[in-house]
């Protein structure tokens, strides 16, 4: 026969004081682990890669805050890499983008957009107060539970409990299939959309002008001088770190007119994306006062390996292509 002993209320109390120690132990695992990730990455150093956005979705579900936004990126660096992009309303479908990615543990650290900005995921202003308040926090929490310790004379296996809940909490958070894994997924992404000949989809085919050829739209005639690989000198510092495709084109406008649309065309995956100013002075075909001719330049950031075909000047009323 086998007799059951009714749980005494000191055998209850070690039982919750058991529990309160693993979930304690457990919350300092993660803060200890998030300090010292962040820390180590923003020692280790980093690198870049170019890559253009497959995957740009939202979802919102209603919560008891009110709706809630989760969104979606992914992105194929260059060599066809896929890698996870943490969702931000900055990027765009098929977007040209550059990843800065931690050297230590391949997580993104911070994108570039087309348009000069930087979105940042590592050194924000929130994490450089954060992180270090939470490593700070982790050293009073455990000196104070070593002086707890010492005044009940807890053994070593209590002492045991904090620790287990502290490395199975960091152990989730450092895991590299979890919470620590990298940005580079073995998994095959989402092609790149075609958005290159969207535009020409639409509509009566426009008119083509040969390689060197005049192309009109509105009040513009567009003669293509050079295309040249590269920003140009006086371009931002920035754009270098993307692949740039530079048009130098001679523009005569017969009278003052809005500024004339102008996209990149090939028979590739991505979304060029303009830049203006990108020499210091106004690109091509910008806004003018009155009748001119001039050189002038335009200036795209491509995805990697992007080559194009034709300049697409206009809108769907007036539009010509020029072959490149």
């Amino acid at each position: 026969m086998v007799l059951l002993r009714e749980p005494s209320e000191v055998d209850r109390r070690k039982v919750v004081a058991a529990a309160v120690l693993l979930v304690v132990g457990a919350a300092l695992g993660v803060v200890a682990a998030f300090s010292g990730r962040w820390f180590a990455e923003a020692v280790a150093g980093s690198y870049e890669v170019r890559a253009v956005v497959t995957v740009h979705d939202s979802e919102t579900s209603e919560g008891q805050n009110g709706p809630s936004t989760t969104w979606t990126s992914e992105a194929v660096a260059e060599g066809g890499r896929a890698m996870r992009l943490p969702g931000e309303e900055e990027f765009g479908l098929a977007d040209p983008v550059v990843v800065r990615l931690s050297s230590l543990t391949d997580r993104v650290l911070a994108v570039r957009v087309a348009d000069g900005g930087l979105v940042k995921f590592h050194d924000r202003a929130a994490k450089a107060v954060l992180m270090p308040a939470g490593a700070a926090a982790v050293l009073v929490a455990g000196w104070v539970l070593v002086q707890a310790g010492r005044r009940n004379a807890w053994g070593f296996k209590t002492a045991l409990y904090p620790l287990a809940g502290a490395a199975f909490a960091a152990a989730i958070v450092l895991a590299p299939s979890g919470l620590g894994r990298g940005a580079f997924d073995s998994a095959t992404t989402v092609p790149v959309t075609d958005l290159s000949q969207v535009e020409l989809r639409t509509g009566a085919p426009p008119p083509v002008a040969e390689r060197g050829g005049v192309a009109r739209s509105g009040d513009a005639a567009v003669r293509v001088l050079e295309v040249r690989r590269g920003a140009p000198e006086g371009a931002a510092q920035w754009l270098s770190e993307f692949e740039v495709l530079t048009v130098v084109v001679e523009e005569t406008r017969s009278a003052a007119g809005e500024p004339v649309a102008v996209r990149l065309v090939a028979d590739e995956h991505g979304a060029p994306t303009r830049v203006d100013d990108c020499a210091g002075a106004p690109g091509a075909l910008t806004e003018t006062s009155g009748p001119a001719t001039r050189t002038a330049l335009l200036c795209f950031a491509v995805p990697p390996g992007f080559t194009p075909s034709y300049l697409l000047l206009g809108t769907l009323e007036d539009r010509a292509l020029l072959t490149l």
